[in-house]
């Protein structure tokens, strides 16, 4: 656990401390006034809407000893005062990794890199104490705060995730990972990041402050990474020419089952993952690539794929009153959306249903290429099988509009506006019945996990 003295935050924020005992000991580090905890520094960060310092007096009456800030926040509460509240954050969390920390997988991607990151931590887990990331702390923010979360590990595996440019150097320089997986390079962010190059080159900074010694490993083939090959470690689903692969892929309703290549060579058969897709099969490789790395064992691999659990917002596959559901809230970008259908007409076939009702809402952040993107998707849409689509936003108007385009008959294709979010999921409990399965997925701004609720029926 994080134990330092006042005096160390100062000295590597460069900040100077106002009415605090420098040698008060801190040990949690939080952003949110409502998660203080006893001896925790409350770090004040200005967001769009509030500042903040108009916290700072509920942190400390819920037990922050300190508070990490831009400016003093009066009435003699006790601060740390420094130029920039994240970077200062940014700079103690290198601070710790590189004091407490010996060993750090660091994980990044467009898309798979939550799933990547569970995977590595399991398998890791199975032979040693780490520490992971929690939740959806992945960012400039919540990165360091997950460092400075672990409670006496050696090892992490840390899972970064970017929006804006310059984003991933600073990122790198928290984790300095000693092995770091990138699991993509798609079309996410791309109102802020650039187009596909710019992703590409963003990503790759995660090898910025890596160590002397230290492994990448990138999928292969990508045009996109072609100048990052050098000297990298690849995965991919049944290629040869990669270092590790996928071979024997099969699926049932437990999950997915494949053979683990290197170099071409098959080294361990029926492995397990509980995730039904090819892109669940490759997050696998990819994780038992970054932990051979590490020294993990056949056994750790076989075992550690096995423990994985849906976080309940990722191809969570429910019965809600006889109508199977995948639920899939938690991001939707042009890679993932594939992949969810990809998925669902795998799913389907397991399954047997035959009524298979896909409902999207808008992919956001795509900037200029929404529009073209949303298009590809309603192709996809109905290269998946769909029997019924429904689509709910302004953009997702696209898809609805080229699945139509595309053969799907008009009848079985709705699409609803923001306004129309009851109308939407009332058709949604109307058209399901026991022999339906529906796929539910949208950004995270769209509110997907409400739509379940109209499946019921009672």
């Amino acid at each position: 656990m994080f134990k330092r003295t006042v005096s160390e935050i100062v000295g590597v924020t460069g900040g100077h401390a106002e009415n605090i005992n420098l040698n008060e000991k801190i040990t949690v580090f939080v952003s949110n006034d409502i998660e203080t905890v006893k001896n925790c520094c409350y770090v004040s960060i200005n967001g769009q809407k509030h500042k903040g310092n108009e916290f700072a007096g509920s942190a400390i009456k819920r037990g922050a000893s300190l508070i990490m800030t831009e400016e003093t926040p009066g009435n003699g509460l006790p601060a740390v005062i420094v130029g920039n509240s994240v970077k200062s954050l940014c700079d103690v969390a290198a601070y710790y990794r590189q004091k407490e920390l010996s060993y750090v997988i660091a994980v990044t991607g467009s898309v798979g890199k939550t799933t990547t990151k569970e995977l590595c931590y399991n398998i890791l887990s199975q032979s040693r104490t780490v520490h992971k990331t929690v939740g959806n702390k992945n960012s400039v923010i919540g990165l360091p705060l997950s460092v400075l979360g672990n409670t006496e590990c050696d090892t992490a595996v840390l899972e970064a995730g970017i929006s804006e440019k310059g984003e991933m150097t600073e990122l790198s320089r928290v984790a300095k990972p000693d092995v770091a997986v990138v699991t993509s390079v798609s079309a996410a962010h791309t109102e802020t990041l650039g187009d596909l190059a710019d992703i590409a080159k963003e990503k790759m900074k995660i090898t910025e402050y890596m160590p002397k010694g230290g492994k990448v490993i990138l999928p292969a083939g990508n045009p996109l990474l072609k100048d990052y090959y050098g000297g990298a470690l690849t995965v991919s689903l049944c290629g040869c020419e990669s270092d590790y692969s996928a071979a024997d892929i099969r699926f049932d309703k437990n999950g997915s089952y494949f053979s683990l290549m290197k170099k071409g060579r098959k080294v361990i058969d029926n492995l397990f993952v509980p995730i039904i897709g090819k892109h669940a099969c490759f997050d696998a490789v990819a994780a038992i690539a970054a932990c051979d790395l590490s020294g993990s064992s056949e056994k750790d691999i076989r075992e550690g794929l096995a423990l994985y659990k849906s976080d309940g917002i990722r191809q969570n596959i429910t019965v809600i009153d006889g109508v199977t559901v995948i639920e899939d809230f938690y991001n939707m970008s042009p890679l993932s959306a594939s992949s969810a259908l990809e998925a669902f007409r795998q799913i389907s076939e397991i399954y047997g249903k035959k009524k298979r009702i896909v409902m999207f809402g808008d992919m956001l952040e795509l900037g200029s290429i929404s529009k073209e993107q949303h298009r590809k998707l309603g192709k996809k849409v109905v290269l998946a099988g769909a029997d019924v689509l429904i689509t709910i936003g302004e953009n997702s108007y696209y898809i609805s509009d080229e699945a139509k385009k595309s053969g799907m008959k008009k009848d079985c294709v709705y699409h609803f506006w923001p306004c129309e979010r009851a109308e939407a999921g009332k058709l949604l409990g109307n058209i399901s019945d026991g022999d339906s399965l529906v796929l539910i997925k949208g950004s995270r701004g769209m509110r997907m996990e409400e739509f379940p609720d109209y499946l019921k029926k009672s």
